[in-house]
């Protein structure tokens, strides 16, 4: 089968936190029993096919279950399931922090927490397709949350190893996994057969990292409606999106909700004078518009985002310095440098001070205050799925 249902994909990547339980025997596990029986039309959970991954930094490190892979069954024995789960334990939250780089399977930059933690389910998933030995038609690769990110770097490794036809991903609520060209690479392999990237827009894990992780399908995803207008990390858990997709099949998820954000609109709303608070819209507003200037200073100052990748300072160093630079640039791209920080600040409550400049340490001052309230949002959405997500 080419696709499953939406239905199917967010039940599983809800089902797959089940193999975290100490007891794996449906028999006396009600909870995995339940799982087995939704999932029997599509394969057979088994305790031969549970994977195990590390996470953690430094010295701490836990062993524990980061999902399944399994031969297809019925409609679906010519396919094979890659189903990860998400942030359950605080050493995952230790992972999903660490957001350095790392070049994935196909030598590009990705996270370096979510690509670590994948390195450790790798060798389970040669075994496996090692093992099959029928051709196979179709990889569904699932997951929430960083086990979005990591079905991502799942689905990137099969297409580039050649394990299918057919490689499909399906996320939900997942964060950014690598920069543009990692995207550029998903879009344009020719055996990329979906991308199904589902995200509530007041869920605040799709919204990190910032800049210059971006994600598939940046601007014509599946956005999910959820109520307010502020982040609500309620709607980061697994069975929000279970019960807003609902029986919907993708067709009519893709016109639910759209947040497509264009150049202009950022340049009209950089330049408002307009209260700013920062609401679910409005940091999905800064993260491109800081993308957004970035580009345009790169380009001013004549440098790739490669050099900046490639310093030995950190990531928020580098955004603090190239921005800084592009305030030295041309006014038409000093404007936009001195605009995104007035906005970025205002929303924080900072005060720029009248004749004052911009130097390098206030603008790192500023983004490390933007990264410190999104971190908080983003720990709240953690600690609800660590309380219950399937």
């Amino acid at each position: 089968m080419s696709t499953l249902p939406a239905r199917a994909a967010s039940q599983m990547a809800s089902d797959v936190y089940l193999v975290k339980s100490e007891n794996l025997d449906p028999s006396t596990n009600m909870d995995l029993e339940l799982a087995l029986d939704r999932n029997k039309q599509y394969f057979d959970l088994g305790i031969e096919n549970k994977l195990e991954g590390k996470s953690g930094g430094l010295i701490i490190n836990k062993t524990s279950g980061f999902g399944i892979v399994s031969k297809g069954k019925g409609a679906y024995s010519k396919d094979a399931f890659i189903i990860l789960r998400g942030t359950a334990t605080g050493y995952d939250v230790l992972t999903d922090l660490n957001a350095g780089f790392s070049s994935s399977t196909s030598n590009h930059a990705v996270h370096l927490g979510f690509n670590n933690t994948f390195k450790t389910l790798k060798p389970q998933l040669e075994t496996f397709f090692a093992q099959q030995r029928e051709t196979i038609s179709t990889i569904h690769c699932i997951g929430h949350s960083l086990g979005g990110a990591l079905a991502t770097l799942a689905a990137e490794w099969a297409m580039q190893t050649k394990k299918a036809a057919q490689v499909n991903l399906y996320t939900f609520g997942c964060p950014r996994v690598g920069i543009l060209s990692y995207t550029d690479y998903f879009e344009n392999h020719t055996t990329c057969g979906g991308i199904y990237r589902a995200y509530h827009k007041t869920d605040p894990i799709p919204m990190v990292p910032i800049w210059p992780f971006v994600h598939l399908l940046e601007q014509d995803s599946y956005g999910l409606p959820s109520p307010g207008h502020y982040i609500n990390p309620e709607y980061h858990r697994m069975v929000q999106y279970i019960n807003t997709i609902g029986s919907n099949d993708w067709g009519t998820l893709d016109s639910l909700y759209k947040d497509k954000v264009e150049d202009s609109a950022i340049e009209k709303w950089l330049a408002s004078d307009s209260f700013v608070s920062l609401t679910a819209n409005t940091i999905r507003l800064f993260s491109s518009a800081i993308g957004y200037v970035i580009r345009k200073v790169l380009k001013a100052i004549g440098i790739t985002i490669q050099t900046v990748l490639g310093a030995a300072t950190t990531l928020l160093d580098q955004l603090a310095y190239t921005l800084h630079r592009g305030l030295k640039a041309a006014e038409a791209t000093s404007n936009w440098v001195m605009r995104l920080i007035k906005k970025m600040a205002k929303a924080l409550g900072i005060v720029i001070q009248k004749g004052k400049s911009l130097t390098m340490q206030f603008i790192r001052y500023v983004l490390q205050a933007m990264s410190n309230h999104i971190r908080t949002l983003v720990q709240k959405a953690v600690d609800f799925v660590m309380q219950r997500v399937y």
